[in-house]
This record gives C-alpha cells, sequence and structure tokens, in this order.
C-alpha cells in the first residue's frame, strides 16, 4: 500500500533550551486538522544531545521525527541542513522554545494560497514580574514589517514556505553568529519573485527570555538588526554612502522623537528602538562588522541562545 509522503516538514533548530523544545513539540503532537506532517530537528551543538533529550518522549509523539547534528553553534549551518533534509512540499520553521496554537499548522497551510511564503506572528509570553514599559509597548513579540508595497522579508520564527521557490536557496553561513540570516534570506526570495504574506491568526508563542528582556539587550538587538537591514539594502543596490545618510538622518529624527515623548514609557524607548536600528544599518554602511549575537559558547544555559 503506497503511503502519502507528509505535505510539510516542520523544522526547529534546537541549541540550549531542553524543556522549551519538549514544550514545543508537545504543542505540535497537540495539532488540530493539520495536514500530514513530519518534525526534523538540527541539533546545533558542538556534541549531540538532542536525541538523548527526547528519546523518552518519541514513542508517545503522534508523528515521525528526525534528529540531525548539525554543530558548530551557527543557526544558519542548522537551518540549512534542514533545508537540505526536507523533500515535503512544504517547509515550516519554528523556534525550539516556542508552542504553538493546536490550530497554528492548519491556520498557516491554509493560508498558503496568498504567498510562496507565509508568516505568522510569535507573541511573547511576558512573565508577571516584567516591567510595565515591556509588556504595554510588547517589545519581544516577532512579526513581518509590512511596506507599503506589501512584505519583503520577515523573521524564521514561524514561517511556512514553499519548497519550489527555496530551490538551492540557502542561508547565508557567514551570519550564523551574529543575526540576519532570516532577513537576508527572504529578501532574496522576494526578489527572486515569491510572494510573501502573512497570517495574523497562525499563532505560536513564546516565553520572554530574561536575558533579552532589558532595555539594553533590546537596543543591542536593534543595532544587530540593522546590520541585517543594511545588508538587504546593498544588497538591492544601494551605494553606502547614501544608505549611511539615510541611515543617520532617521536615527537623528527618532532621537528627537524619542526626547519629545520622554514622559512616555513606551514612548521613548521604542523611537530609542528604532534609533538603535538606524544606527546599525548607519554603521554596516560605513563598513563596521556585525556584533556576535549567538554562539558565544556551546555549554547549556537557561538562557539558550
Amino acid at each position: 500500500m503506497n503511503v502519502e509522503p507528509p505535505r510539510i516538514d516542520v523544522c526547529i533548530c534546537a541549541f540550549a533550551r531542553r524543556e522549551g523544545l519538549r514544550r514545543c513539540l508537545q504543542s505540535l503532537a497537540a495539532q488540530v486538522d493539520a495536514p500530514s506532517f513530519r518534525v526534523r530537528i538540527a541539533d546545533n551543538h558542538a556534541q549531540p544531545m538532542v536525541a538523548a533529550w527526547i528519546d523518552a518522549d518519541i514513542a508517545t509523539l503522534p508523528f515521525e521525527l528526525q534528529v540531525l547534528h548539525a554543530p558548530h553553534s551557527n543557526i544558519a549551518v542548522a537551518r540549512n541542513a534542514l533545508l537540505q533534509a526536507s523533500a515535503a512540499e512544504w517547509i515550516a520553521f519554528l523556534d525550539d522554545d516556542e508552542i504553538a496554537e493546536p490550530d497554528w499548522l492548519a491556520t498557516l497551510y491554509a493560508a498558503r494560497d496568498s504567498g510562496d511564503v507565509v508568516f505568522g506572528p510569535a507573541l511573547a509570553i511576558y512573565p508577571a514580574t516584567a516591567p510595565e514599559w515591556l509588556v504595554r509597548g510588547d517589545f519581544l513579540s516577532k512579526r513581518p514589517a509590512r511596506r507599503a508595497h506589501g512584505y519583503d522579508t520577515g523573521p524564521s520564527a514561524n514561517v511556512l514556505m514553499r519548497r519550489a521557490s527555496v530551490g538551492v536557496l540557502r542561508f547565508d553561513e557567514s551570519l550564523g553568529r551574529t543575526g540576519g540570516e532570516d532577513t537576508l534570506f527572504f529578501a532574496v526570495l522576494r526578489d527572486r519573485g515569491a510572494r510573501l504574506a502573512f497570517c495574523e491568526r497562525a499563532v505560536v508563542y513564546e516565553p520572554a527570555d530574561a536575558a533579552r528582556s532589558g532595555f539594553g539587550a533590546l537596543l543591542w538587538r536593534n543595532f544587530a538588526s540593522g546590520h541585517a537591514h543594511a545588508r538587504v539594502l546593498r544588497m538591492r543596490g544601494g551605494g553606502r554612502l547614501r544608505i549611511a545618510v539615510v541611515a543617520a538622518s532617521k536615527c537623528a529624527a527618532s532621537l528627537v522623537s524619542a526626547a519629545v515623548q520622554v514622559a512616555s514609557a513606551v514612548g521613548w524607548r521604542r523611537q530609542c528602538l528604532r534609533a538603535a536600528l538606524h544606527a546599525g544599518v548607519t554603521a554596516h554602511a560605513l563598513g563596521a562588522p556585525a556584533p556576535v549575537m549567538y554562539g558565544h559558547s556551546d555549554a547549556p544555559t537557561p538562557a539558550g541562545r
């Protein structure tokens, strides 16, 4: 008897979040009305750990599961290993600490006619101890930014991709420790003709990481994101000087807006984060190296990647 191959390969890059990965897999086991799917995990540790972590759970999971070893503490290496191993018509990515709603995959798949790439929101779960400005500003949730012409890139935290659209394209492994590899990847896909869309109802949740929740950490991450956006601008033909001048102007304007909104705990911080993003664009355009964000150590830590 012929068995129909899975329609979706759900791909997870795993590094140092054992309990988070377990919750993620449990949420995938609870999917309702989803098309047929299998799960592939890329273990990004120097020494394989994930297979031992989940050994006791494998028999209880209602889907095929494969663990790949993709070392080097480089997220792009792990993503590429998953792309290489995937053969289903559609490929979904989510992070190893995310919890998918029961209808996540069914909803994402139902939206596939809207684009070759369909992003969904990754909504932050804030602890009771989180500062009020962080929660009210919802600074840790992830969505692709919509431009006047639609979406031109986005994050890999919650996304469905048509395998035929991806083709031989891979994540840039030189960016696997600095971040921004997904920003560049999806920008290249769009420039090659892929349609990018967003489905608000295809929700996953991500517990807020205390190590990433401070305002200083948010500034640093936005600065690093600016480097990624500068790469996209350079790829699309922008000159370094022009990019730097425009970004520096936007940085200054954001700082002025921050001063104007100083009475708003959310407002001035949001403007400072925009300023940090534009500062990152400026720095990259002027030749500064991108900051290393990931892979400082292979040792598992509670904070994860």
